[in-house]
């Protein structure tokens, strides 16, 4: 189910006036994440981290440049629908007749041009992650962050994966799955995840097996504080849902 999806993966976005835009997906996450919430923490999510696209069932995704409102996983889909974007604006008689024959001359550009078009837009290798009010607000001393796809990760735990959290605040552990995988360039290994309601867990704190995160917890545990960690006595706390923590 995953696989077809992953971080840092390419994707086409279109304009109004049928650009063609790649991007970046820049988080994957499974429906669970965001059931039942209300409109005013939808529209809010989506100010900060860009809009949900479900070009695939049971999973959803956002990307880096977030005013794209639509998003196609191949050039072909992104292709088909710019051409239907020029067809349609060259003959709208709304615009002035100067824009009507600008976008005729990029319509018969695109149309006789294709190949020339797909090496253009593939050939991009830089992608600007967009500024939104919301992001502003908390953080962009970085105006128009830019990133490779290099930057993100290769490797990290698929949606869905059973795993064991080391929660260093209460010195247990979570037994759950991953909900959610989103690139984060300021934290170790340049992604974060999100198991239920237990969110922006580090990288280096999400395990596949028990052992790992026991390991993690009693290193965790040496640095701050004294003593030993009895692994004894470490209980297991099974992860909650956003709904279930709502409730």
């Amino acid at each position: 189910m995953t696989q077809e999806i992953r971080l840092g993966q390419r994707v086409y976005g279109i304009t109004r006036d049928g650009t063609i835009i790649p991007t970046l997906i820049s988080r994957i996450e499974l429906p669970e994440t965001n059931e039942d919430e209300t409109d005013f923490v939808r529209h809010g999510s989506e100010m900060l981290n860009g809009r949900l696209h479900k070009s695939i069932p049971g999973v959803q995704f956002r990307v880096l440049n977030h005013h794209l409102n639509q998003v196609w996983l191949t050039f072909n889909e992104a292709y088909s629908r710019a051409v239907d974007v020029l067809e349609q604006l060259k003959s709208d008689e709304s615009v002035s007749i100067r824009d009507q024959r600008a976008y005729a001359a990029r319509y018969e550009q695109l149309v006789t041009e294709k190949e020339a078009e797909r090496d253009a837009v593939d050939g991009v290798e830089v992608f600007t992650e967009s500024n939104t009010p919301i992001g502003c607000m908390f953080d962009r001393v970085e105006k128009d962050r830019r990133f490779r796809q290099s930057d993100f990760p290769q490797h990290y735990i698929e949606l869905g994966t059973p795993v064991w959290i080391a929660n260093t605040k209460a010195w247990n552990i979570i037994q759950g799955f991953v909900t959610q995988v989103h690139f984060a360039p300021r934290w170790q290994r340049n992604h974060l995840y999100d198991c239920g309601s237990h969110s922006n867990l580090r990288a280096d704190r999400v395990f596949r097996t028990k052992k790992g995160a026991l390991n993690c917890l009693e290193r965790e545990f040496a640095a701050a504080l004294p003593g030993t960690l009895d692994r004894r006595r470490v209980s297991v706390v099974q992860q909650i849902s956003n709904a279930q923590k709502r409730e």
